[in-house]
C-alpha cells in the first residue's frame, strides 16, 4: 500500500512540474510574440503604432443597452426608409 501511495506522489509531482513547464513556457512565448509585435508597429508609422496600443481597450469597454437600441432604431428606420423609396406597385 505504502509503495502505491509513493508512486502516484511521484506521478503528481511529475506532472505538477511539467504543467508549471508548460505554462512558464506559454508565458515567455507570449511575451516574445509582444515584443515582436511592438517591434513591427514602431517600424511602421504613428497610427498603425497608436493602433495596436489602443485596439485592446475598446473590447475591455462594453456597450451600453441604450446605445444598442438606438443601433437598432437606426436599422428599422433605414429598413422602413428603403420600401419607402421603392418604386410603387403597379395597379
Amino acid at each position: 500500500m505504502a509503495v502505491m501511495q509513493q508512486a502516484s506522489v511521484g506521478v503528481q509531482i511529475v506532472g505538477d512540474v511539467l504543467f508549471c513547464t508548460i505554462v512558464v513556457l506559454m508565458l515567455l512565448l507570449l511575451c516574445w510574440l509582444l515584443v515582436r509585435l511592438v517591434r513591427w508597429a514602431k517600424r511602421r508609422s504613428a497610427g498603425a503604432y497608436l493602433m495596436l496600443a489602443f485596439l485592446p481597450l475598446i473590447s475591455l469597454l462594453p456597450i451600453p443597452p441604450t446605445e444598442i437600441k438606438k443601433l437598432q432604431q437606426i436599422k428599422q428606420q433605414q429598413v422602413k426608409q428603403k420600401d419607402e423609396a421603392g418604386e410603387p406597385p403597379k395597379a
